[in-house]
């Protein structure tokens, strides 16, 4: 009982593989397959049944084979794994487990469908990464498109030049720009010729989705480059 019990508590600590190299290391001889059999055997305390669960994809392999993850969202563990991701077989496993409330997932519109077959009533989310995922594709689409445009166009439709005084407080004040120390000359030397302030280096796409997502933590010259994605976009 005491063996049985040392190698269920390494099973379940680490699982089947790295387990059984662990027990044999600490002299319990037993191969990986025996040490699952034996996790499948115990009689742990029944959970409660999953209320908020996530449903997402996983290759049995890669390119070949695919099934399907079901998580239990509140109490963080697997629960189970379908042996494909078609509608039907993700409808009859809602259905079986009737107390199913909210459902997160990806775009996938054959989860959808099997979702609202098996659980009308559940709500379905997509889940937060695959919503940074399609921000981050989308930002990288428009800073392609933003750079694509800049390069086509001089750099006086991103950056104004300025010519006089007050044109140049009014430019510091609304895209707070911090100009070179030599660009602050006399208003003098500002009306006799026209000065270009350095233009604004555009982010990465994770350097912008992190903006978005941060708000508060931003510096002036961050959100001054927010401000200013907003305005080229409309």
């Amino acid at each position: 009982m005491r063996l049985t019990t040392a190698l269920e508590l390494i099973g379940f600590a680490i699982g089947g593989e790295v387990g059984a190299r662990l027990a044999r290391e600490l002299g319990l001889t037993v191969s990986p397959d025996t040490l699952l059999r034996r996790l499948h055997q115990s009689s742990p305390h029944k959970p409660a049944p999953p209320r908020i669960i996530g449903v997402d994809d996983f290759a049995f392999r890669r390119g070949r084979r695919y099934g399907t993850l079901i998580v239990d969202l509140e109490r963080h563990c697997p629960i189970n794994l379908l042996p494909d991701r078609e509608a039907e077989t993700l409808s009859r496993w809602l259905k079986a487990h009737p107390g199913i409330e909210i459902v997160t997932r990806d775009r996938s519109k054959t989860y959808a469908c099997g979702i609202t077959e098996g659980a009308p009533a559940a709500v379905q989310v997509a889940d937060r990464w695959h919503l940074l995922k399609n921000l981050r594709e989308v930002l990288e689409k428009l800073l392609k498109r933003q750079l694509q445009q800049k390069r086509r166009r001089p750099v006086q439709s991103f950056c104004p030049p300025i010519t006089d005084g007050t044109e140049e407080r009014s430019y510091l004040e609304r895209s707070r720009v911090r100009l070179l120390p030599h660009l602050l000359g006399s208003k003098k030397e500002m009306r006799a010729r026209s000065i270009w302030p350095p233009p604004l280096r555009l982010p990465s796409s994770r350097q912008v989705k992190w903006m978005l997502l941060q708000r508060e933590e931003m510096n002036d010259e961050q959100k001054s480059i927010v401000e200013k994605l907003c305005q080229q976009t409309g």
